[in-house]
């Protein structure tokens, strides 16, 4: 009998402990559906083909990063909590991400241009031509050469809760952040003379911070590309964030150029006063006036192709503006 009793006494025991272990079974988390949707209101013929969604929580982890496809929208899932947002497109091959781990920090720029590999059919040109200061990837002023971004358009969402009841929607509203410089120079003299032609601009905004849309104030320099617009003009346009907007920094248009005969010349202007008062800040135009390409040696009898990839010495030019 007693044997039967304290057997019982056993079972009870195990029971209760077995009750008590299942109240406090560790709670996984709620996870529930979160509908993100894009209003392209501000940029309505934007349709990329993919957006990358990246979301922050308040107690501080890292970003998780969502890829959606199309341009419309998705449905992730994500625990009950407070969250902020950034949003831009991922069609791209130049724009990256970096500083992610919070978002004050989250800056949008684009890959160094190492060899100007941004320029299609320009690499071994501007490899051979355009001389880099000290350090990798870096101009003759010190700045960081970096590609040109293609279009990007961001969006922020901050402070916005996701709740174990009702639905649960949120509305990015993404805008084009890529600022067009468009340039140029008339009245080149001897534009036939012209072996080979690279450029860079300087003092552009290395990216733009994806919590406010705002240029991060970091100087880098951009390569581009001249092609002739008639016999005495030649034109180019760039892509970038546009102006860097420290206060300080000045924009200059180095233009490198081989000549048939053999010769080098690096053409230089400051256009700081064209970048900063141009009346519209997405579509800033610079006009140079009058590059003085000097006529080649008259017993000079090469075929066109006498540019030599060796840059041995230049000669430097100071071009004047047209405002």
């Amino acid at each position: 009998m007693k044997r039967f009793v304290y057997m019982l006494l056993a079972v009870l025991i195990l029971t209760a402990v077995a009750c008590t272990h299942k109240e406090l079974c560790y709670d996984h988390g709620h996870y529930v559906n979160l509908e993100v949707r894009f209003d392209w209101s501000n940029a309505p013929e934007a349709e990329p083909e993919t957006m990358s969604f990246y979301i922050f929580s308040e107690n501080g982890r890292k970003p998780e990063r969502y890829e959606l496809l199309g341009h419309k929208g998705g449905v992730i899932k994500l625990n009950v909590g407070r969250y902020h947002a950034i949003c831009l497109n991922s069609d791209t091959k130049n724009i990256e991400c970096r500083d992610k781990e919070s978002l004050s920090t989250f800056l949008i720029t684009t890959k160094d241009d190492d060899g100007y590999a941004g320029l299609l059919g320009a690499e071994q040109l501007f490899a051979e031509l355009v001389p880099q200061g000290d350090g990798p990837n870096r101009a003759e002023n010190g700045e960081r050469i970096a590609r040109e971004p293609e279009q990007v358009w961001i969006g922020s969402v901050h402070d916005f809760e996701v709740t174990q009841e009702g639905e649960n929607i949120v509305t990015m509203s993404p805008v084009e952040r890529v600022v067009t410089i468009r340039v140029i120079i008339r009245n080149v003299q001897n534009i036939r003379n012209i072996s080979s032609l690279a450029a860079t601009i300087s003092g552009l905004s290395e990216g733009v911070l994806g919590s406010s849309g705002e240029c991060n104030g970091v100087p880098v320099t951009h390569p581009l590309i001249f092609s002739p617009m008639d016999e005495t003009t030649i034109g180019a346009t760039l892509r970038s964030f546009g102006d860097c907007r420290n206060g300080d920094e000045e924009h200059h248009i180095t233009l490198y150029m081989g000549l048939v005969d053999g010769s080098h010349w690096k053409y230089n202007a400051n256009i700081t006063e064209q970048v900063h008062s141009a009346e519209d800040k997405a579509l800033i135009e610079i006009v140079l006036d009058e590059l003085p390409v000097p006529e080649v040696d008259p017993g000079f009898t090469g075929d066109g192709g006498g540019f030599s990839p060796t840059i041995e010495e230049w000669t430097s030019v100071n071009i004047g503006l047209t405002m």
